[in-house]
């Protein structure tokens, strides 16, 4: 029955993440994934070096300083594999969407040890909202792929911090996740940083007394594997700008973090469409998560609720981060709390009822995060490419014969896609 319901539950989330995908082809770039084709193709004609810079975006363009692993992934297959640009822009991002099903299979194999809420676990975050919008169209290309990465440092960091042996290889192979996640997105960057420094390096000092150095020493080392597996990209931005770029980077980005996201449309709403249910706030979805949270808490998974603090304060990103442990928090109340209350009130009843209930209650909460996730995808958007066969064609042109220096000025609606049409030459 649980390995139906896996299936099943894998199925369904694949479909809905592929399916917009597919639906569009190559026949253009869904949701203004044009920048991210324009830096690969810079590093395809660099010879897979990262460049400096990428023209055209604005006056004089902007200094390559962005987490590369997507942008060298999309350059090699459409570089070297010779597929078509657009459809790799618009299914790379949700093949990621669909690793991220498994990656966070394997979180729960590694931190719950009931199946029944590892199942809810995957169901709740396969069609919540804020773990599919935004990681499956062609602009979403970096989140995909961090989104992914955070979920195998994740599994990694909870596989070490149960093994009693304390093994040196599971700490290298955190490095080299943790090294992923900075190479992948600017979010998994932070909230993987985020979470070494205030949880994982410190949990040392948790440590048998016998055990306590050597994890001192495992933590450091699984550190310097991540900055060796991290060095090709921020050596090469410090090459080509110094180190005070990424600070420049920092300090303009926090406009969209902090604390009170806590309270506001990042947490509570976690991509949860409010028509939904009638209010504000997504009642239903907020209380799980809440109650996900004191959940962790009582089974000593604090790793869980202070990702979700962590996740929230991270400057621009914390809104689809906030969607990562909250979509596995609100699975935990549902096979924790939700259930066990639910078939533990009706002990003394008819086996069929029990079971018929619980699985009443589970269809109506999970048709709630489907007409949620339902209301997110109903957009045309989803289903067409972002811009006319004449715009691309346009733009193609005037990339391809445009010399690097020059500038260009949009009037009207499409001023804001230039880097798209560009990017199609």
């Amino acid at each position: 029955m649980h390995r139906a319901v896996f299936f099943a539950t894998l199925a369904f989330g694949t479909a809905i993440r592929l399916a917009p995908a597919l639906v569009v082809g190559s026949r253009g770039p869904t949701g203004l994934g044009g920048l991210f084709m324009e830096f690969s193709r810079r590093i395809a004609e660099n010879g897979f070096r990262l460049p400096a810079w990428i023209p055209f975006y604005t006056d004089g363009g902007i200094p390559f300083a962005y987490p590369p692993l997507p942008f060298y992934v999309e350059a090699a297959l459409v570089d070297i594999f010779g597929l078509s640009p657009f459809l790799v822009a618009n299914l790379l991002p949700a093949l990621m969407a669909v690793a991220s099903l498994l990656a966070v299979r394997w979180l729960t194999i590694e931190m719950i040890a009931a199946e029944p809420t590892r199942l809810f676990i995957l169901l709740a975050f396969a069609v919540t909202p804020g773990t599919v919008i935004g990681h499956i169209e062609a602009a979403g290309l970096s989140e995909s792929f961090g989104l992914t990465a955070l979920l195998v440092f994740g599994a990694l960091l909870a596989a070490c911090w149960s093994d009693a042996e304390m093994k040196l290889v599971r700490h290298l192979w955190i490095g080299v996740a943790w090294g992923l996640c900075v190479v992948a997105s600017p979010g998994s960057a932070a909230l993987s940083i985020l979470f070494w420094l205030v949880w994982f390096a410190p949990s040392a000092v948790f440590a048998p007394a016998g055990t306590r150095m050597r994890a001192v020493i495992y933590r450091v080392i699984g550190g310097l594997v991540a900055l060796l597996v991290s060095s090709p990209y921020w050596l090469s931005v410090m090459a080509h700008h110094g180190w005070s770029i990424f600070v420049r980077t920092i300090a303009t980005q926090q406009q969209g973090g902090g604390l009170s996201t806590l309270w506001n449309t990042a947490l509570l709403n976690l991509g949860f469409e409010p028509l939904a249910v009638g209010s504000t706030f997504p009642v239903v979805g907020t209380g799980l998560v809440i109650a996900g949270a004191w959940v962790a808490a009582h089974r000593r998974l604090h790793a869980l609720w202070i990702a979700l603090v962590l996740a929230s304060i991270v400057p621009r990103e914390a809104d689809w981060l906030v969607a990562v442990p909250g979509a596995i928090l609100m699975g935990l109340c549902l096979g924790e709390v939700v259930m066990p209350a639910v078939v533990g009130g009706l002990r003394g009843r008819a086996w069929t009822t029990r079971r018929v209930t619980a699985l009443a209650i589970a269809v109506l909460l999970g048709l709630n995060l489907i007409i949620n996730l339902g209301l997110a995808l109903a957009s045309e958007a989803w289903w067409r490419p972002s811009l006319s066969p004449d715009f691309l064609e346009a733009t193609a042109w005037a990339s391809r014969n445009a010399p690097e220096d020059a500038r260009f000025i949009t009037i009207g609606p499409d001023a804001a896609l230039d880097p798209i049409g560009v990017a199609a030459g």
